[in-house]
């Protein structure tokens, strides 16, 4: 067992800073699209709550297969507690689900690995008390990763994070989230859903209501709202089957903003 900022962290569970989470930074990416997987993005100052605001500058991230990744890497960190990691790469691939690793599943790995090492996020407070100057508030800006290399040829290597990863914990919001219930799931709307309600108090609470713009973060800013809606309807309905939660009633208001009524238990 491993303590974390005041929170306990046991088997594949990680503290995870929720700009990672509840933010564009991880997408929702077809299958079929490749070209999108390549893309670089960049956005800057996009309010994530009321008093927070973050930039990102990297890499397109996708839920199914780059959270993951990167959650076992802060796992790792984590426990292991040291910004320096060491890990063993066919080990990361059997947890990625990867029975039998071959050398294209080591080097895609080891390139997706890299690709962390090029995203850049600022995450700032854009308030605070009425005491506080605006230039004393808190930032961060960081890398994800900031090196790979090898150790031997057994496929061990080492990970170097920056400090910094760990004023996104100190300063932030952060929420806890299991790879075990993570990896249950095969969809990324389902994916998608299931970090937002972690992030909102997934066992705390026997109910919850969330909004589309809530669960739309993690889609295309281009994306109409009634795709984006068909889309989170198949994540819900898996959600149920895996009995993640019980129901889900989506309602609209009347101004015609869209809201998920989520039962969990």
């Amino acid at each position: 067992m491993t303590k974390i900022n005041n929170v306990y962290i046991n088997n594949e569970e990680c503290v995870m800073p929720s700009v990672l989470t509840q933010s564009p930074i991880f997408q929702v990416i077809p299958q079929n699209s490749p070209v999108e997987r390549k893309e670089r993005i960049e956005y800057i100052g996009k309010q994530r709550t009321r008093d927070e605001a973050h930039s990102f500058s990297g890499y397109r991230l996708d839920l199914i297969r780059d959270y993951p990744l990167f959650h076992i890497l802060l796992m790792e960190k984590q426990k292991q507690k040291t910004d320096l990691i060491k890990i063993n790469l066919d080990s990361v691939l059997k947890q990625l689900g990867v029975k039998k690793p071959r050398k294209q599943n080591r080097e895609n790995t080891l390139y997706r690995i890299w690709r962390l090492g090029e995203c850049v996020i600022t995450v700032l407070k854009t308030k605070g008390n009425k005491s506080t100057k605006i230039s004393e508030l808190p930032d961060v800006i960081t890398r994800l990763i900031l090196e790979i290399n090898k150790v031997d040829d057994k496929n061990n290597f080492t990970v170097l994070f920056p400090e910094r990863i760990n004023k996104l914990i100190e300063l932030f919001q952060y929420q806890k989230v299991d790879l075990a219930e993570y990896r249950q799931l095969s969809l990324q709307p389902s994916m998608a859903i299931y970090l937002a309600i972690r992030s909102h108090a997934f066992i705390s609470k026997k109910s919850l209501n969330l909004t589309l713009k809530t669960l739309k973060v993690h889609y295309k800013e281009s994306n109409e709202d009634k795709h984006t809606m068909q889309d989170l309807d198949k994540g819900f309905q898996e959600l149920i089957e895996k009995q993640f939660i019980k129901s889900y009633l989506e309602t609209k208001t009347a101004k015609g903003n869209v809201t998920y009524e989520i039962k969990i238990s």
